[in-house]
């Protein structure tokens, strides 16, 4: 080995376009350690390669088959060198060149990826500077080379997961290159485009996408849009189906270009239940902006007319035990607007209070109940007495009949009370009035009607004495009428 000239040998390693990490094309792991042991003048090369916390993988150029070891505290040592070292340790039981003495550890680490390169030599390898240069070369080297396996491997494992997911997701995905040389699609996109072939070809694909587009109720705009899509364009569209059923499939179209490779990627997801819902919500909205607006009317109605009436109208939340008067309340009765219902008891004749309080309740306890009404009298704070009010109400219940709410109008009736027990008299009085007077009025009635009778058989002679006694019975009647109308404006005066 004292021949050797490791420098040219490094330079050789190093120049090896079978070796090199950029090439495109890594080496295999077989033909590596072939290479390795040709370089390095070595009789046997092992590569160790840590799996995980209990198994490290073996491959040496003894052999092509990949063994599996048991970690050990030989393999612990190994794991632990960050240097290139010379191996001065018994070796363990598992290691068959008995001939090999002499060992160099040459640790490879790329993040949490370990190797290791162990090069067996039969004689003691040099201690020179030009063999320290060659290992470190070596080193270098067979890092970039595990770095690319690392990058390759990820990479590997990506397009693994990466199909993995084209294979399961919802959506249709294809792929189609420009002059029909590949074609790729997803399970999905063969249900759509109802390809049963395990490996169609690029035509049959473009057939079927024609056949599904043709089918499209809105084909004028999608041709339109389309023809973009091969000019570095990507395109978003619905395509629009009413036969057999109604259905939207959003497709997605995007040109792409990688390693001389160039297409059109294609996107396409059933969005029927997504328009459907969203036309939904566009109703919704609707109906919500037209309830919205149609309760601003009512309110504005509702505040107006609250204004223009004297009545105190009232809203009882049941839940919350509190009330909300109109303005007609305070202008009416001298109270604030809203507050506590039992404060609206309180203003409530002792007499009259325990029996309106019960209707209430019981109004508020029949689920069959919907109107409620009373009359009874209460305080008006703006003159101190009580007025007699007429209250009625609706009971406002939810979907198992529980009472929320009670809305209604209290109507202050003193005055039309008033007004009807004044008539009630005037009656009595009119009525007392034709009974006293009835009886005078009847002789001078029944004394014309006689005469009138006689007439029909009087004598010619007669007729002017007839005349005179009916004259005489009409002034009679007369007097009687006026001393009635005199009777009843003196009752009126008295009123």
């Amino acid at each position: 080995m004292k021949d050797i000239d490791w420098q040219q040998k490094s330079i050789g390693f190093l120049t090896d376009q079978e070796l090199s990490p950029y090439s495109g094309q890594l080496p295999g792991a077989a033909a590596l350690i072939q290479k390795l042991k040709a370089y390095t003048s070595a009789t046997a090369v092992r590569w160790l390669s840590k799996k995980d916390e209990f198994y490290t993988q073996l491959l040496s150029s003894e052999t092509t088959d990949k063994q599996l070891l048991v970690n050990d505290p030989f393999l612990t040592r190994i794991w632990n060198y960050r240097k290139i070292s010379f191996l001065q340790s018994q070796l363990p039981a598992w290691w068959k060149e008995e001939e090999v003495h002499h060992w160099i550890a040459i640790p490879l680490q790329e993040g949490q990826h370990l190797n290791v390169v162990l090069l067996g030599y039969v004689e003691i390898p040099p201690q020179d500077d030009h063999f320290q240069t060659f290992l470190q070369s070596i080193r270098l080297r067979l890092m970039e080379i595990a770095q690319a396996q690392l990058k390759q491997l990820q990479l590997d494992q990506l397009k693994i997961r990466l199909k993995g997911i084209l294979q399961n997701i919802e959506q249709s995905i294809l792929f189609l290159s420009e002059e029909d040389s590949y074609c790729w699609l997803n399970p999905q996109a063969a249900r759509l485009l109802n390809i049963g072939k395990a490996a169609p070809d690029p035509g049959d694909i473009r057939k079927a996408m024609l056949d599904l587009r043709q089918r499209a109720v809105n084909l004028a705009e999608i041709e339109q849009l389309s023809f973009s899509a091969f000019a570095a364009q990507e395109q978003d569209l619905n395509w629009v189906y009413d036969r057999p059923d109604f259905r939207v499939l959003n497709v997605k179209c995007r040109r792409l270009e990688s390693e001389g490779l160039r297409g059109v990627l294609w996107v396409f997801e059933d969005i029927t239940e997504k328009v459907r819902s969203e036309e939904t919500l566009r109703e919704k909205t609707a109906a919500l902006e037209r309830s919205n607006e149609e309760l601003a009317w009512s309110n504005e109605r509702y505040a107006l007319a609250a204004r223009a009436t004297n009545d105190g109208l009232w809203d009882w939340d049941l839940t919350q035990n509190r009330v909300y008067w109109g303005e007609g309340y305070h202008r009416t009765f001298g109270f604030r607007k809203s507050g506590d219902n039992d404060a609206r008891f309180q203003n409530i004749h002792p007499e009259d209070l325990a029996v309106v309080r019960q209707s209430v309740e019981e109004a508020i306890a029949d689920k069959n109940c919907s109107d409620w009404k009373a009359q009874y009298r209460y305080f008006n704070a703006r003159n101190g007495t009580y007025s007699i009010v007429k209250d009625q109400g609706f009971v406002v219940r939810n979907s198992h009949g529980k009472a929320l709410r009670m809305v209604g109008c209290m109507q202050d009736i003193t005055y039309l009370k008033a007004q009807e027990q004044e008539i009630l008299k005037q009656n009595n009085r009119l009525k007392a009035i034709a009974r006293m007077n009835s009886h005078l009025v009847r002789k001078p009635v029944a004394n014309i009607l006689g005469i009138l009778s006689l007439f029909e058989t009087a004598e010619k002679k007669e007729l002017s004495l007839l005349l005179k006694m009916l004259k005489e019975s009409g002034r009679e009647l007369d007097a009687m009428v006026r001393k009635i109308d005199a009777e009843t404006r003196i009752s009126e005066e008295v009123d």
